[in-house]
């Protein structure tokens, strides 16, 4: 989850993954409902889990927990990267409508940079 300042200051409760090899950013594919956007939370990964916990928006403090599980987010993400890599035909795949857009959004725009 991010805090960018931009000329002021917008909270945003948005995931994203930075690829080491090659300094791209991807933002994965989540399930579920995304927590309140916050700042001054604590993240912990522990047993390929990302925990949130608590946090701030103005002058309302946090009292929750949120889990991320990683190990479907990286898989969710290789195999989104292997079928735009191998070329598959996205939209006979079964694959939801908003996976297939965020795959052609994000994964087609940075590989054609």
């Amino acid at each position: 989850y991010q805090r960018r300042v931009h000329g002021g200051e917008k909270l945003l409760n948005s995931v994203s993954i930075l690829d080491i090899d090659t300094g791209v950013w991807e933002k994965p594919s989540i399930d579920g409902s995304p927590p309140a956007p916050r700042y001054r939370h604590t993240c912990v990964v522990y047993d390929k889990k990302m925990y949130l916990f608590g946090g701030k928006e103005e002058s309302e403090y946090f009292n929750d927990v949120y889990t991320l599980d990683l190990e479907v987010v990286t898989l969710r993400l290789f195999a989104a990267m292997w079928l735009i890599k191998n070329k598959v035909d996205l939209d006979g795949q079964g694959l939801p409508d908003s996976l297939i857009t965020w795959m052609r959004t994000t994964l087609c725009a940075s590989k054609a940079e």
